[in-house]
């Protein structure tokens, strides 16, 4: 573990940095709006195969409010095409045959415009959280969330533990990856450590080892501590003897020197740390829900015997729902229009919207565009980004309702966790329960009143 000098005591570990994300503003729409209903999963699915016949390949449909207009929002990672307005966005409205007004606009794809730079220090702790960083070891590039902790309702496996993430975080692909002119090297390496695209076998054991937080979160930070050292040196060297040394008060000079040593012994304790998280035991690989046409993407790792792992929310200071801390023991269905929050990898604590209207995207993983649950980020920033995918939604009555399993700009994609919990039942055989929940399966959950757990809770919190 990690322990974090009076320096560090009221920083993050590294500072998130998000990059105004859309020049539109982007909103939920209103609940009684015609293209909630118009917009089911049949309808999705001929409107995505009618702009697909007239040559645009598109990332995703999304029935928004955009500049204080009802819009169908077309996005893609082409260039607009000279005839959008007149050939496409007629023949989309050919589909819909309304007399109602709606705005048809076209967008391209703005996943290329955030720029995220977290990592919370719950990553360095000896107590497992909601919202960790976790990557394959080995991997130097993808990475993603621990949404919460899970178990099975099976006697012999009462000591059992398994953090819930997504198959593309846990089974990283060549695909995955940016670096050019690496892939051959890649190649080797993933066939190396055991990396497969596909679905994983149920076993206890485990697989490939998972570490907190992920690879290149760790080595970024290495990398940011080294770099704050030598600068703290280089401006000693340069300002020693000078006006500027001269003028400075005793206690500024103490203080220069403290942040130096504190950061080289934060360094030197960041060398050592033992990221070791569990090892992966199964995953869902890549399919579609043959019965609602979500996507299923999850995947299970086994967390070592001893490791102490707890699903407690530790909110902003604002709170959430008037809770700073909340343990969560019980699953919901997304309700249209509710507030529901996360915290993940890459934009820690995010609140949004759940959209009233299903939207369709292409996650670039099923070979198919899906239709899915949406979430609509407040303040116009996004909701979740690239890292965030595993992470658990919550809403106000601190239910988990979904499972965030991609982005695409302001609006981020959930799959439901009952769909999610259900296919995890089919795959293992066994029941699930959320870890902590006192045996009850989910299904039969309820409110129970949390034990502490290791001081993060009040005795009479709820």
């Amino acid at each position: 573990m990690v322990t974090r000098s009076s320096y560090y005591k009221d920083r993050p570990l590294r500072t998130a940095y998000r990059a105004p994300f859309s020049r539109s503003t982007i909103k939920a729409l209103p609940p009684d709006h015609f293209l909630n209903e118009a917009t089911s999963r049949p309808v999705l699915e001929t409107l995505v195969q009618k702009i697909d016949e007239l040559g645009l390949k598109i990332t995703s449909v999304d029935p928004v409010t955009m500049d204080d207009l009802h819009t169908l929002r077309i996005t893609s990672r082409q260039t607009k095409p000279e005839d959008f307005d007149s050939r496409i966005a007629s023949n989309i409205r050919l589909i819909f045959k309304t007399r109602q007004f709606y705005s048809i606009k076209f967008s391209e794809d703005e996943n290329k415009t955030l720029q995220v730079h977290p990592l919370s220090p719950r990553n360095y702790g000896s107590l497992r959280l909601p919202g960790q960083s976790v990557g394959i070891e080995g991997v130097p590039w993808g990475g993603g969330t621990i949404g919460g902790y899970i178990a099975f309702d099976d006697l012999g496996m009462e000591n059992y533990r398994f953090g819930m993430s997504c198959h593309h975080v846990l089974q990283p692909t060549r695909r995955e990856c940016n670096g050019e002119g690496r892939m051959e090297k890649i190649s080797q390496h993933l066939n190396e450590i055991g990396v497969l695209h596909g679905p994983v076998s149920w076993v206890l054991k485990g697989g490939d080892r998972v570490v907190t937080p992920a690879p290149s979160d760790h080595i970024d930070l290495i990398e940011e501590a080294t770099a704050k050292i030598a600068a703290f040196r280089a401006e000693g060297t340069s300002t020693r003897n000078s006006s500027e040394e001269l003028s400075r008060s005793p206690s500024e000079t103490l203080a220069a020197k403290s942040r130096e040593r504190e950061t080289a012994e934060h360094l030197k304790l960041l060398r050592k740390h033992d990221g070791t998280f569990g090892k992966v035991s199964v995953t869902s690989g890549y399919r579609v829900d043959p019965s609602t046409g979500f996507s299923i993407d999850w995947g299970l790792v086994r967390m070592p015997a001893m490791a102490l792992a707890a699903n407690v929310y530790i909110f902003p200071l604002a709170g959430w729902g008037g809770q700073t801390q909340k343990a969560i023991f019980t699953v919901g269905d997304p309700i249209p229009g509710e507030e529901v929050c996360k915290l993940g990898r890459s934009t820690n604590f995010t609140s949004g919207i759940v959209s009233p209207a299903l939207h369709a995207i292409d996650l670039g993983r099923n070979g198919v565009i899906t239709t899915e649950w949406a979430i609509i980020g407040d303040r116009n920033l996004p909701f979740s980004a690239d890292g965030d995918s595993g992470s658990w939604v919550i809403n106000k009555e601190y239910e988990v309702v979904g499972m965030i399993v991609g982005n695409n700009g302001v609006v981020s994609y959930m799959t439901p966790i009952k769909v999610v919990i259900k296919d995890i039942e089919a795959a293992t055989g066994k029941a699930v329960i959320l870890h902590g929940n006192q045996g009850q399966t989910w299904s039969k959950a309820k409110e129970w009143k949390p034990r502490r757990f290791f001081g993060l809770l009040k005795a009479n919190s709820r």
